[in-house]
């Protein structure tokens, strides 16, 4: 399991916590910030979750194709909101394709 996965965890679950605590005490910024905290580790989780994927991809593939996933992974790592943007594109592209039939 990757720690980006545990990080993003505990980041979400502590988001829900501040964010219960605004709701006990009505402070909207507090209600704010723990909003703010769920949506950085859920995403933070999901980054996790990806390099997870490519990983087990990697131990399954033939050595050329763990090459590509490692160099991937690298990329990834690199350039996160660049693989993010990349990724929501084709799935924007997919979704559009599907979407006319």
């Amino acid at each position: 399991m990757d720690t980006d996965r545990v990080t993003g965890t505990v980041t979400n679950i502590a988001g829900k916590v501040q964010s219960a605590a605004g709701d006990l005490t009505g402070d909207l910024g507090t209600q704010a910030k723990g909003m703010a905290n769920q949506a950085t580790g859920a995403a933070q989780d999901a980054y996790g979750r990806a390099k997870d994927a490519v990983r087990d991809l990697a131990d399954q593939a033939p050595e050329s194709y763990r090459q590509g996933a490692e160099t991937l992974a690298r990329q990834v790592q690199a350039n996160p909101l660049g693989a993010l943007a990349v990724a929501a594109a084709a799935g924007f592209a997919l979704a559009t394709i599907l979407h006319r039939r």
